[in-house]
C-alpha cells in the first residue's frame, strides 16, 4: 500500500470518504477478501467494488509491482488481439483451472464492459447467450432512462433462464430503468414459410426493424459442440449435418457462419426469426462476450467476419486466438 495523506479525507460521489477507500483496498489486496465479500460487507454492487479499486490505484493509494517473466500483462496481451482483429476496445478476464471461477469471472468482466457500453447507447440489440446472460445478471442498477433494449431474435418457450433474449431484455431495462421492446416469437419456427410468415407479422417485423437500427448490439458467440448448444434440441439430424457439410464453425443467435465469418445456407437460416448476420455487422457498436476452448474457432470466425468492434474474452482463449497456427494465419 502506498503512504498516502488521509488526514483529510475527499467524499467520494456515493458517500464514501477516502479512508473507506483505503479500507476497502485493505481487505481486498491484504486480507484477500474477494470483491463479492466487500460488497457485501459494504452494502455495494460487485461493479461499484471494482471500479472504487481501480481509483484506489489512479489515486496512488495502491501501487503494483509485478515481477516475472511469464507471459505478457493483460493490457499488452489484449492490445496484440485487438490489432489482430481490428477490434476498439478488448477486455480480458484471468482464467483459472476451474471453469466456474472462470465463468465467474468472466461475467464480472462482461458487467464492468456492459455498464460502460450501455451508458453510450440509445437502442441495444441483445442477442441470445449463457455468457451474456451471466454478465448482464451481474450488472448493478444504474440510469439509463432512455435506453431502448430491443430483442434481435425470438426466444425458446418453457424455462430458458439466461438464454431468451425477451428476458435479457427485461432485466437490462429494470437495472437502467429503460423500456424494452417485445418480440413475441420462437427463435426457430418450425418451418421456413412459418417463419417467413413471422417476420412479415407488423409485431414481430417493428421489433426486427428496431433491433436492426440500434446503435449497440451485444450477443455471444457458440462453437460447433451440440452437446454443449444451447439450439441442440431444436435442429434435427439432417439440418446438423448440412451445416457440418457446408462448413458452419459457430452461431451467434441461431445465426451459423463459416470458417470466414459468412453466413451458411441452410434449412435452418430459413426457420431463424431474428436479424441476419449481414443485419448485425451493419450496428456501430458491437460487443461478443465470449470464451473457452472449445469456441475458439467460432470466434476467430466471428472477429474476421466483422460481428464485434468490442470483445470481451479470458487470457487462455486470448492466447490461443494469438498463438495458434491455424488460427494466425488465416486473420
Amino acid at each position: 500500500m502506498s503512504d498516502v495523506d488521509q488526514s483529510k479525507p475527499i467524499r467520494l460521489s456515493d458517500g464514501l470518504s477516502s479512508r473507506h477507500l483505503v479500507e476497502i483496498a485493505r481487505l481486498y489486496y491484504e486480507r484477500n477478501m474477494t470483491q463479492r465479500e466487500i460488497a457485501q460487507a459494504f452494502g455495494l454492487s460487485r461493479v461499484r467494488v471494482t471500479r472504487l479499486l481501480a481509483e484506489a490505484r489512479q489515486r496512488g493509494i495502491v501501487e503494483i509491482r509485478i515481477h516475472g517473466d511469464d507471459g505478457p500483462p493483460f493490457a499488452e496481451l489484449a492490445a496484440r488481439l485487438a490489432a489482430r482483429y481490428g477490434l476498439e476496445q478488448v477486455r480480458l478476464a484471468p482464467t483459472f483451472d476451474d471453469p466456474q471461477r472462470t465463468a465467474a469471472e468472466m461475467a464480472g468482466t462482461g458487467a464492468q464492459t456492459l455498464y460502460l457500453a450501455l451508458n453510450q447507447a440509445s437502442t441495444v440489440a441483445v442477442g441470445l447467450s449463457r455468457t451474456l446472460g451471466a454478465a448482464i445478471r451481474e450488472l448493478a442498477p444504474f440510469g439509463r432512462r432512455h435506453a431502448l433494449f430491443v430483442p434481435l431474435a425470438g426466444g425458446w418457450s418453457g424455462a430458458a433462464e439466461g438464454l431468451n433474449p425477451e428476458e435479457l431484455t427485461a432485466h437490462l431495462a429494470s437495472v437502467t430503468g429503460g423500456h424494452c421492446y417485445h418480440l413475441l416469437a420462437p427463435l426457430l419456427a418450425e418451418t421456413p414459410a412459418v417463419a417467413r410468415s413471422l417476420r412479415e407479422s407488423p409485431g414481430v417485423a417493428e421489433a426486427l426493424r428496431r433491433a436492426a437500427s440500434a446503435d449497440t448490439l451485444i450477443t455471444g458467440v457458440g462453437g460447433l459442440d451440440w452437446t454443449e448448444s444451447p439450439l441442440a434440441h431444436a435442429i434435427t439430424a439432417t439440418e446438423r449435418q448440412q451445416l457440418e457439410r457446408a462448413g458452419a464453425v459457430g452461431d451467434t443467435s441461431a445465426r451459423f457462419f463459416d470458417a470466414d465469418g459468412h453466413t451458411v445456407a441452410s434449412t435452418l437460416e430459413k426457420r431463424v426469426v431474428g436479424l441476419t448476420l449481414p443485419q448485425m455487422t451493419q450496428i456501430p457498436t458491437r460487443l461478443v462476450i465470449a470464451h473457452g476452448p472449445a469456441k475458439v474457432a467460432a470466434l476467430h470466425s466471428a472477429l474476421i467476419g466483422g460481428l464485434a468492434t468490442h470483445l470481451v474474452t479470458d487470457v487462455a482463449t486470448a492466447r490461443c486466438l494469438l498463438e495458434d497456427d491455424s488460427v494466425a494465419k488465416s486473420a
